[in-house]
């Protein structure tokens, strides 16, 4: 009987871990416009969760922060929460990314009851972190300075044909020489870009723009990641780049690049 009741007490003693685990946070079920509207009519901060679904850190967010009690129970009592996959055109996710100059997955980004941005968190946060940023920003105020834009006009796209031996298929979209970006190299080669973008996508690297100038009939090929809005957003990522992965990058500005 002794053997049973001690058993019965370590079922009881591990309900609250099982239910820390299995408990998830319900995102906001809506348009980003929604959104604002339902925080700005509350009074309550809001933040954009931006993932990947190759990400693994975002993975790991889902499974572990976004479980978390204490988490999920601050969230639903100071805020509302909204999770957009960063790179999706079906979604308005990839132009709230573009917008808010999204260059990490994950990303939070954490906004006034107006809709001002208050902090932005790029990589995995922990439950700790995550409750502290949230209470650090809860009662910040503040009007944004601009709305945020709605994209209507799709990207023109097609498919580039290399040379060289081999079979590829690469898609692109049609880039504006504007913002800024982070160049990792120029080559001469088009199997040389083949490879570095290999490499790069292998690393989960997706935001890869190709620059293509011809100098005294000889072609050269630029590597940039981009694109930012602005030169900080840029240099951050290098930043990140050069103490994750050991790349060193050069900020390069597009509107340069015709």
């Amino acid at each position: 009987m002794k053997k049973y009741l001690f058993i019965l007490s370590c079922w009881l003693l591990t309900l609250p871990a099982m239910a820390q685990l299995t408990k998830s946070y319900q995102f906001f079920d809506g348009t980003y416009k929604e959104l604002r509207t339902v925080a700005k009519t509350t009074n309550k901060p809001y933040f954009v969760y931006f993932f990947a679904n190759w990400c693994m850190p975002c993975k790991k967010m889902n499974d572990q922060t976004f479980r978390n009690a204490e988490v999920v129970q601050y969230i639903n009592q100071k805020y509302v929460g909204y999770a957009v996959d960063g790179e999706s055109r079906i979604t308005e996710g990839r132009s709230l990314a573009e917008y808010y100059d999204v260059y990490f997955f994950p990303m939070l980004v954490i906004f006034t009851p107006e809709g001002k941005i208050s902090e932005k968190i790029d990589g995995f946060i922990t439950p700790e972190d995550m409750v502290a940023a949230l209470k650090r920003n809860e009662k910040k105020h503040g009007e944004p300075n601009e709305l945020t834009p709605m994209y209507d006009d799709p990207p023109q796209s097609g498919f580039i044909i290399p040379s060289g031996k081999g079979l590829y298929r690469l898609f692109y979209e049609k880039q504006e020489s504007e913002g800024y970006g982070v160049q990792l190299g120029i080559f001469e080669s088009y199997e040389s870009v083949l490879a570095k973008v290999e490499e790069l996508q292998s690393n989960y690297h997706r935001n890869i723009i190709l620059h293509v100038d011809v100098v005294e009939n000889k072609t050269f090929y630029r590597i940039i990641l981009g694109t930012f809005k602005t030169r900080r957003a840029a240099l951050t990522y290098s930043e990140l780049l050069q103490m994750k992965e050991g790349h060193a990058g050069v900020i390069v500005n597009l509107a340069e690049m015709k």
